[in-house]
């Protein structure tokens, strides 16, 4: 009977040294380590694994310093291996910070232009998709009283943001992106802003540079039969912005 468990422990620990020397080690610069199953290898371009908790992370060769197989690397900074560098993971919370401005596209008309800076937060769900609230402070320049009815020359935007990669960013640190805002603005009414633009840096921090078009509903003075009302009716802008996302 003691043999036989002596035998028995000794194969439980053969096969767990087994199994546990058939994991894949990745070091990266910043001292993180990877523990997993390489899935595929490029020679000099990037390397994809298969983390302990099934997710798979690409890494371009830029990026790691060691690669060992069967054997693993001791880190050089405290960090969770099966979470991945938060610089690359596919999903998980985002933020940006954005700054724009605006001019409205009246043909027979005088124009005006307004400045604003939002704060958008929200889930990404992968680099083609990511979903978001944003709020925002915008200010209109001379608009009162022919352009917008109200003699307060600021509003507040809330509203709800998709966007996403047009292109994917696993070789490209520039790439297109799409955005769309639908909500209202406080002070003047409904909006909805589609716009394109330009992501450069890494995958989770990157500059923006997008232009967009807004249809925005605005306070206006209109002349009736009975005198004059406060309507509110939809003008157009053309936007550009600035920003960072991470």
């Amino acid at each position: 009977m003691r043999r036989s468990f002596i035998f028995i422990l000794s194969v439980v620990i053969a096969v767990s040294s087994l199994l546990a020397a058939n994991y894949d080690y990745i070091m990266l610069n910043n001292g993180s380590v990877v523990k997993g199953r390489i899935v595929t290898e490029e020679p000099n371009v990037s390397v994809t694994i298969r983390a302990e908790n099934g997710s798979l992370y690409t890494y371009d060769f830029t990026q790691i310093r060691k690669i060992t197989r069967n054997a693993p690397v001791v880190p050089t900074a405290t960090h969770d291996s099966n979470l991945g560098v938060l610089s690359e993971m596919e999903n998980g919370f985002w933020f940006a910070v954005e700054a724009g401005a605006g001019v409205s596209c009246r043909f027979s008309k005088s124009n005006r232009a307004f400045g604003e800076g939002d704060i958008v937060f929200g889930y990404r769900f992968n680099q083609y998709a990511k979903a978001g609230v944003g709020v925002g402070f915008r200010y209109y320049f001379n608009a009162y009283p022919e352009f917008r009815s109200t003699a307060i020359d600021g509003s507040f935007p809330v509203y709800f943001n998709l966007r996403g990669n047009l292109l994917g960013d696993m070789y490209r640190s520039v790439v297109p992106y799409y955005n769309i805002d639908v909500g209202a603005a406080i002070r003047d009414g409904a909006m909805i802003r589609p716009g394109i633009g330009l992501r450069m840096g890494q995958r989770r921090s990157a500059f923006l540079l997008g232009i967009s078009y807004l249809a925005q509903q605005l306070p206006q003075l209109v002349a009736t039969d009975g005198g004059v009302t406060r309507e509110r009716k939809w003008m157009s802008f053309a936007c550009v912005k600035i920003g960072y996302e991470f």
